[in-house]
């Protein structure tokens, strides 16, 4: 008999939706707080830079330049850490993570004294961390602070799927649907906390970051005892 294939710990859905939630949440509220910019979304912050230098106004348009920077760091540093990790042999996905919570948690503390180019700058750094660390949800790529692709996977998956009678392309097109609708709820849960909490509110996205932190470490002691995780 066959053994059912595992999965790694880090890939497990319920691992990419809260990533994900958060990816939501940060850019919502990044865009919602600090300049109509995004922290990971490095797209929508190129397309607005381009739409504000066209119309003259070269002053804003710069303005987007400082995520873009920081997120593009952000990547080359995540690797960087990711090598440090494994060279310690330190799960580096744990490793990069907690790196990333107390990052975000300290400028949450310190976001009404942080000038915004700055705070946006360091958001999008630890941003392109989680990017660049969660690549996989079960085995398929996904991105979690970012949506198109994961509905262009959702699309493919599902409809390919239904043609050929794919159970395995449905799974992970279902799994493509959770992501996204994870995506769209931690931009809306961002949209109605900003109103109350203000800057504060990106207190949330280091919340969720704690937990994912948590479930990650838990189940690897569960692990290192000798259970299977799915």
């Amino acid at each position: 008999m066959k053994n059912k294939k595992q999965t790694l710990i880090h890939e497990k859905l319920e691992i990419a939706l809260l990533l994900t939630a958060t990816g939501g949440f940060m850019d919502s509220y990044s865009y919602l707080t600090h300049g109509a910019r995004f922290a990971s979304l490095q797209s929508g912050n190129v397309i607005l830079m381009a739409v504000h230098l066209i119309r003259g106004e070269f002053s804003q348009g710069c303005i987007y330049l400082f995520p873009i920077v920081a997120f593009t760091i952000g990547s080359g540093v995540s690797f960087l850490l990711k090598n440090f990790a494994r060279k310690r042999r330190f799960p580096s996905h744990r490793f990069n993570l907690f790196i990333e919570f107390v990052g975000i948690t300290c400028i949450s503390l310190l976001v009404n004294f942080l000038p915004n180019n700055l705070f946006i700058s360091i958001l999008a750094f630890f941003a392109a961390i989680q990017a660049d660390t969660f690549t996989k949800l079960r085995g398929m790529p996904y991105a979690n602070i970012m949506t198109t692709g994961n509905i262009r996977t959702m699309g493919s998956m599902l409809i390919g799927g239904f043609l050929s009678k794919d159970s395995e392309m449905i799974l992970k097109g279902r799994n493509a649907f959770f992501v996204v609708v994870s995506f769209f709820a931690g931009a809306l849960i961002s949209g109605l906390v900003v109103p109350l909490l203000g800057n504060f509110a990106i207190l949330g996205a280091s919340l969720v970051l704690m937990i994912v932190f948590l479930i990650l470490q838990k189940e690897r002691c569960f692990t290192l005892q000798g259970s299977v995780y799915k």
